[in-house]
């Protein structure tokens, strides 16, 4: 099946099973619907053949730990041998790119990579086979303190108490565009980290008395519509799910010992609170995430720190899983990635990893699925883990032993690690795995 190149300045004939134009170089979004595989360009919210919305690619990582779950799962199997890799070089580096300071948060979309510094700075990159090639740089003019998030086509970051929307490409040029596509000022510093479900965008802020949820309805027109939620003295991070009759957000609240709130918001309706006491868990470990599965909430409760799967309908534990718990991840319902001081094991087989002498985590961690665990430290290092035996790693040096890993992301084959090298500099660098004979696109 012959497909015309979707950007209307080429009109290249190309199979459809194709990941991007081999003319003009940008990559394609193929509709999932069998009897249309039409390709669309990238950051289509729907197929300009039959109109059948285009879901996210299973290699994008588009929000704080992934996507609305918070899993720091990769949903994209690699299918590797983990004792493949080589034990001094086990990536292909691709590309380096210097940042104005340290670097914030990384994501990735439909082969475009975004990294956010701490000092507000915006760099974009597209990716493409091997070749990493730079397209925008520009600040939002304010320092960075929450999560950023990709939807629709769309940047949403924060910038001190400001919330903008950035159109990231996919029109006639395929470039990003520096000016916002809208931006709001809110009452409050914006922290954790931006949630994006349908057309509703999410964020917490903190005006120094207290704090508040804050929604944004239709974020895809060019003035959106705010509404507070919820007030409170403070938040643990966001996390979501999506139900067949719209979506809920989550979070916890330390008032009464825990308590867990789920939130039933209409896209510009009414919406629906309910607080659930988690007082039995003995207090919520505030400013670590949480991670919605189902009916299941995972977070870190507790004076010994323990991860704790909650059902979410009853409001009541579960189970608890190990004990001075920093970090996890979540690989599958009765499996997670625990991360404490010294050591990462996850919750099915009694084998560690453990840290040589003045190593530490610097961050989460970042399940690749069915393949390894990766883990940003200081000195510079990312380690990986294989996911079937902890006590099997490889290095990867991204950066000197005076710098430290601070951001992470997997994204199909690909691997991009933020670096600090200081107050004032940062770099974002690229990688890729040995790619399988047997997938396609980035």
């Amino acid at each position: 099946m012959q497909c015309q190149c979707p950007y209307p300045n080429c009109s290249e004939n190309l199979p459809s099973h194709q990941a991007g134009c081999p003319k003009c170089g940008k990559p394609f979004k193929v509709c999932k619907s069998a009897l249309c595989r039409e390709v669309n360009r990238r950051f289509s919210r729907f197929c300009r053949s039959c109109g059948s919305p285009m879901p996210e690619t299973d290699h994008d990582w588009t929000m704080f730990r992934g996507g609305i779950q918070r899993t720091g799962l990769s949903k994209m199997s690699l299918k590797l041998d983990f004792n493949a890799l080589d034990s001094q070089t086990p990536l292909k580096e691709l590309a380096a790119f210097q940042l104005n300071g340290p670097c914030h948060s990384l994501l990735f979309s439909e082969g475009r990579l975004i990294a956010l510094s701490a000092e507000g700075e915006v760099f974009a990159a597209d990716v493409l086979g091997d070749k990493a090639t730079e397209v925008a740089r520009f600040s939002l003019g304010g320092k960075v303190h929450a999560e950023p998030a990709i939807a629709g086509g769309l940047l949403f970051a924060a910038a001190d108490n400001q919330v903008m929307a950035y159109a990231i490409g996919g029109g006639v040029d395929g470039f990003m565009r520096e000016e916002p596509y809208w931006k709001m000022s809110l009452t409050g510093q914006v922290h954790h980290s931006l949630l994006a479900i349908g057309d509703s965008l999410y964020c917490i802020t903190d005006g120094g008395e207290g704090a508040e949820l804050i929604a944004f309805d239709k974020i895809f027109t060019p003035s959106p519509k705010q509404i507070r939620l919820h007030s409170a003295k403070v938040f643990s991070p966001l996390a979501g799910k999506v139900t067949d009759q719209g979506h809920k957000i989550y979070f916890v609240s330390p008032e009464q010992g825990g308590t867990l709130y789920e939130i039933d918001h209409a896209d510009g309706g009414e919406h629906v609170k309910t607080g659930r006491s988690l007082v039995m868990l003995n207090g919520y470990s505030l400013g670590t995430p949480i991670c919605v599965v189902g009916d299941m909430l995972f977070g870190i409760f507790g004076e010994r720190k323990r991860l704790c799967r909650v059902k979410i309908s009853l409001g009541q534990p579960l189970e608890t899983r190990g004990d001075d718990v920093e970090h996890f991840a979540y690989a599958e319902m009765k499996k997670s990635i625990l991360v404490s001081s010294s050591m990462i094991r996850d919750t099915d087989i009694d084998k560690v990893g453990l840290l040589d002498p003045g190593e530490s985590y610097r961050g989460m961690p970042v399940i690749i699925k069915d393949f390894a665990v990766a883990v940003s430290l200081n000195y510079g290092k990312v380690r990986l883990y294989d996911l079937k035996n902890l006590t099997h790693s490889r290095n990867w040096q991204v950066g000197g032993s005076r710098s430290d890993v601070t951001a992470l992301i997997s994204a199909g084959s690909l691997l991009a690690a933020g670096v600090s090298e200081g107050e004032a500099r940062g770099k974002v660098v690229l990688a890729r795995f040995p790619k399988p004979n047997n997938t396609t696109g980035i």
